[in-house]
């Protein structure tokens, strides 16, 4: 009996061997460090791409969006990912450039039924500490949103490694929807020849303007709807974002403004809006443009034109351990800030634009930010830990400008 265990177990350990010295067996690579070997093809990009949350990954299909198709989302006119063989979560896209000269965009995946989320729920995004990355090839990452990230290739780019820790809303998963009703009050009511709509990613349609029209009239609207609770949500009058929901004015009798995206919390809404824009409203009440985005006209600007930003900080505003950086439109790795330097003529910080031949129809209108924040560690913006900016700043004005203790700005 003993000497047929010793067989056994030398049979087994010959066996283990055999198998472990098989030319023919696959040994998948480690997907988190080691990237496959992809060839160019003349006169595209291509945009390998990793996933590494395997469990947001499932049998629907991925597709680039961008430039290179005018950001056209019908996916029979986009790129489609094919999925790399013995690369677990690795997809590849061959991007051809027809009418651009370099390419921008990110990865997303269809709906289940293969068509385009309009609400563009299924984009790649970072989680946590872990934001988009670009592992190898000419490009960058821009920063549109909070999650939201752009790839930017460079113009002379072939092929681009980028990673990718989920996507804004999970594809695999179906969507629980809840019977929502939303009753909306107007302060200011709509006029005859208006109808209200409700728009949201918390809606089968999402930001589809046009889908959802509301019973109602003039101040008292109506509408139940399949609903996500915990997504966002708001209303317009004519399906026309020109006519879009308003907040109302300050107590000191300011002006009002146009008011941001409210959340779903239960399956009764009871919404009050104060009015919206272009319907009712005295237009002398509404803030005007250059209330809203500081500057004036266009900065007219020629190759090799150097604008100015002189900025000056109030008494009152202490930037600690962060450093003061200007983020424009403008420049050419939006990724990156632009380090305003201290002032040797005034007490303040001060950047000089040089306009090349290429850019300047970019700079002649781009807008600018000016950020407190200590940086990331590659250098690149920290957004979320700030310590405040100012609004966005259109067009991009030479001079000299004064931050006070609220991030409000004015131009001397």
């Amino acid at each position: 009996m003993k000497a047929n265990k010793i067989f056994f177990a030398t049979m087994m350990v010959a066996a283990l061997g055999f198998v472990s010295c098989n030319p023919s067996e696959t040994v998948k690579p480690d997907i988190k460090s080691d990237t496959p070997d992809v060839t160019a093809t003349e006169g595209a990009v291509t945009v390998v791409w990793n996933i590494a949350n395997i469990d947001e990954m499932c049998d629907v299909e991925y597709v680039f969006a961008g430039n290179y198709n005018d950001w056209k989302i019908e996916p029979s006119e986009m790129a489609h990912f094919e999925a790399i063989a013995d690369y677990d979560g690795w997809y590849k896209a061959v991007i051809t450039l027809d009418g651009v000269d370099h390419l921008e965009g990110k990865p997303c995946a269809l709906a289940k039924d293969g068509t385009f989320p309009s609400g563009w729920d299924y984009q790649w995004i970072g989680i946590e500490d872990h934001p988009c990355e670009v592992l190898k090839g000419d490009a960058s990452l821009e920063v549109e949103y909070d999650v939201e990230s752009k790839l930017v290739c460079g113009e002379g780019a072939d092929v681009v490694f980028v990673k990718s820790y989920g996507f804004k809303t999970n594809p695999c998963v179906d969507a629980v929807y809840d019977n929502v009703t939303f009753n909306l009050t107007v302060t200011v009511p709509v006029t005859a020849d208006g109808t209200v709509y409700i728009v949201g990613d918390a809606f089968e349609k999402s930001w589809d303007v046009t889908a959802y029209p509301m019973e109602g009239s003039g101040s008292n609207w109506k509408i139940t709807l399949p609903t996500i609770v915990g997504k966002n949500y708001k209303f317009c009058v004519n399906a026309d974002w020109d006519n879009d929901q308003m907040n109302a004015p300050a107590e000191d009798g300011g002006c009002f403004k146009k008011a941001g995206n409210m959340t779903v919390d239960f399956t009764t809404m009871n919404d009050v809006v104060y009015g919206f824009l272009n319907y009712g409203l005295d237009p002398d009440n509404v803030c005007d443009d250059d209330e809203e985005e500081p500057g004036g006209d266009a900065v007219e600007v020629k190759a090799g034109d150097q604008l100015v930003v002189n900025v000056k900080l109030a008494d009152d505003l202490d930037l600690g351990e962060n450093k003061l950086y200007i983020w424009s439109w403008g420049q050419s790795d939006k990724d990156k800030p632009l380090a305003l330097e201290a002032a040797t003529t005034f007490e303040g910080y001060t950047y000089t634009f040089t306009v090349d031949e290429a850019d300047v129809e970019k700079w002649a209108d781009s807008g600018m930010l000016f950020v407190a924040t200590v940086l990331n560690e590659d250098g690149s913006m920290n957004w979320d830990n700030k310590l405040g900016q100012t609004g966005d700043i259109k067009p991009i004005q030479a001079g000299t400008w004064t931050i006070d203790a609220n991030w409000d700005i004015t131009k001397e």
